[in-house]
């Protein structure tokens, strides 16, 4: 008999309760910035990230990106997304189209930098793209398709 239960913010427990025979954790796989906030998931790295380009540098200790709500999602409750790799750079506000960043007077950014935003949960982030382009040791390694893609319905 297979018992399944749980998930990838349950998985350091749920495997602990008799009778469950396996964890439904998937989540782990692309890892996010609200995941990465639950007991026992620190040790695993980001793998899903949004890539943005500055577009405008509208006054010293504000950037703006163009990655909006509609690029990476954001809900009540959870972190904003993290800029991957990007001293003294945080995305502070979101609207539909763009995102404005606060940075740091000794961030080194330009207009036309690309700069990557992990993700804030995967599970509402991963149908907006046609593509995950997968990237190791800074080489594209394959283009996979996203089957999923506008099937909300």
């Amino acid at each position: 008999e297979i018992v399944s239960a749980g998930g990838t913010g349950t998985h350091m427990i749920t495997g602990r309760y008799p009778g469950v025979t396996e964890v439904e954790a998937g989540s782990y796989v692309f890892m996010d910035a609200t995941y990465r906030l639950v007991e026992g998931l620190e040790d695993y790295d980001y793998a899903l990230t949004v890539l943005t380009t500055i577009t405008s540098l509208p006054r010293p200790g504000v950037a703006v990106c163009d990655a909006g709500l509609k690029a990476v999602t954001f809900e009540a409750n959870r972190p904003l997304p993290p800029v991957k790799g990007a001293e003294g750079v945080i995305y502070e506000r979101p609207s539909e189209e763009h995102g404005r960043l606060k940075i740091e007077p000794d961030a080194d950014l330009k207009v036309g930098d690309k700069i990557e935003l992990i993700v804030s949960h995967c599970c509402t982030n991963s149908n907006l793209y046609d593509h995950y382009h997968c990237v190791r040791d800074d080489r594209l390694e394959a283009v996979w398709r996203i089957a999923a893609r506008g099937k909300s319905q």
